[in-house]
């Protein structure tokens, strides 16, 4: 790593390393250089995008490359880093997750890859989270009314340690045990028996050590959700909380079962970083550095995988944006900030920290930031394009510009005759600490472990009543598990949303209430030259 690499973008071979000293050296000189290499009958091509004053875009776009941009971005480039991903994971245990070598391995190939190949400045920027980790392998055992040692289980993720011996009993009303009152009556010093669903594991668990539990087992709850369950529990526990299969659940509780929970696990403080590519914008350049654009996506997996589909898909979607913006395909007029988020998946900690960062910060602060853009599983086998719907953010004061994001990655697909579905705007990705802040968000989401309806089915294909991805956050999601259709209308998508708000010379209205902006006769170009039927924000901007 560190060396320009090739990587196939359609039938051509693009040294990007060559691409970025040349497109850097001419600057905005005209021509195409090509290079041609005979020996026998191998040729290789080297060509290079540059910005000229002839410019062969179409300049009937109000926004110089958008077109072009978003037209580089595709599924060949993207699965280069996939499949570094997949090599990453393959030498380290099958895992990319953070606090592991793996993920060490993924944030130097992501910075490596940006220093070679991309005009934005890379840095590693550390921090310290308190990790949970398994000292030892934890064991499961029945030991009445037979003797029978377990392995399909899972430790879940901030499971406490212990070594408890008890007799099993489930929440005395409702089995999910979603609440205080379903252990109401629960016999103090049993192990809690728990069925998956309408809240999360951590609540499950709270309630039953507060109500005397010594252990928790959460069994699936069923139909097409019988394995083992996995998962985190976000923080850490009282007692050892183990995920176990639909049927053992419900047969530990039928025949009273007295079992053995022992778990050896500890929180353990660990240095771990993000990856961080600042635009630059020297004196001179045009590029506004007061509304900055976060363009984030986690680079960790779970430990159970290599997480090629989460989050792979969107780190490496996101390399790809900032390399092709890298390429002068995109001419940037607000300061763009491409990050790579470590720990996501044991709590949003490496962009809550960023956010923090920028909080503490007294010259480059969170007043500094217009939006966020963020990218997580952007190319699940059974997918559904998401799209987040900020309109309907709680926070009133993004709202509109939440929406208007939102607008962009459906105009989008609307142009290009696409299918498309509202996500609810949670937090529950990298966004969440943004939108805390006051920050205006949007992204893309294909889909995890919830079923496609039959309504969906028809409307994007694939599989009714089964998983978006059937492989989420388990060993199976790897490069196998991509939907490449999926992955590049989505990375198109973004690169749309990406070259519009980038561009705009008055970002202000955008994110803002302005009834006008500069922009105005731009955006109602924009609109006619997409062929899209626009709404909402649009018409509160234009007329």
């Amino acid at each position: 790593m560190g060396n320009a690499y090739e990587r196939i973008d359609d039938d051509e071979v693009v040294d990007y390393g060559k691409q970025k000293q040349t497109g850097m050296a001419m600057g905005l000189g005209v021509g195409l250089l090509i290079a041609l290499v005979l020996c026998g009958v191998l040729v290789a091509v080297y060509y290079t995008v540059l910005n000229d004053d002839t410019d062969n875009t179409d300049n009937s776009s109000p926004f110089t490359n958008v077109d072009a941009y978003v037209n580089s971005l595709t599924s060949a480039n993207i699965m280069v880093h996939l499949q570094a991903f997949q090599d990453i994971a393959n030498r380290n245990g099958g895992t990319r997750s953070v606090g592991t070598s793996g993920y060490t391995d993924s944030v130097q190939y992501v910075y490596d890859t940006l220093q070679t190949s991309a005009v934005c400045d890379p840095e590693i920027q550390e921090f310290v989270i308190s990790e949970w980790n398994e000292l030892s392998p934890s064991t499961f055992k029945e030991v009445q009314p037979q003797t029978v040692a377990f392995a399909d289980f899972s430790t879940m993720q901030y499971s406490g340690a212990g070594n408890v011996t008890a007799a099993v009993a489930a929440p005395t009303n409702d089995p999910m045990g979603c609440t205080a009152a379903d252990f109401t009556e629960f016999p103090t010093g049993r192990v809690a028996v728990v069925q998956r669903g309408n809240c999360e594991f951590s609540v499950k668990s709270v309630n039953a050590f507060a109500a005397g539990a010594v252990g928790v087992l959460i069994y699936n709850e069923g139909n097409n959700e019988v394995g083992v369950v996995t998962g985190t529990l976000g923080f850490y526990q009282d007692g050892p909380v183990f995920g176990i299969p639909y049927q053992m659940g419900l047969d530990l509780l039928d025949v009273g079962a007295t079992v053995n929970m022992f778990a050896d696990t500890a929180i353990v403080n660990t240095t771990t970083a993000n990856v961080v590519c600042t635009w630059p914008a020297p004196d001179g350049s045009g590029i506004k550095t007061d509304k900055q654009i976060i363009v984030g996506s986690h680079l960790d997996s779970v430990p159970a995988g290599p997480g090629i589909n989460d989050n792979g898909s969107g780190s490496a979607t996101n390399l790809e944006l900032a390399i092709q913006a890298s390429l002068g395909n995109l001419r940037i007029q607000n300061q763009v900030i491409f990050c790579w988020w470590g720990a996501e998946e044991i709590g949003l900690k490496g962009s809550a920290f960023y956010v923090e960062s920028r909080q503490e910060s007294t010259t480059n602060g969170l007043d500094k930031i217009a939006m966020n853009l963020n990218f997580d599983m952007t190319a699940s086998p059974n997918y559904v394009n998401g799209v987040y719907n900020g309109s309907d953010a709680d926070d009133p004061s993004i709202r509109e510009a939440s929406g208007n994001i939102e607008q962009l990655f459906v105009d989008y697909y609307v142009s290009q005759n696409i299918p498309y579905t509202l996500e609810p705007f949670t937090g529950r990705s990298d966004y969440g600490p943004f939108i805390e802040v006051g920050i205006p968000a949007g992204g893309l989401f294909t889909g995890a472990e919830e079923e496609k309806s039959m309504e969906e089915r028809s409307e994007f294909g694939g599989l009714a009543n089964a998983a978006y991805d059937p492989c989420y956050h388990q060993s199976c999601d790897t490069i196998d598990n991509v939907n490449t259709e999926a992955l590049q209308n989505n990375a198109r998508a973004a690169a749309f949303t990406l070259g519009n708000v980038a561009t705009l010379t008055d970002i202000d209205a955008f994110i803002g209430d302005e009834a006008r902006s500069q922009d105005a006769m731009a955006m109602r170009d924009l609109r006619a030259y997409y062929g899209t039927h626009y709404r909402g924000w649009w018409k509160d901007i234009w007329e």
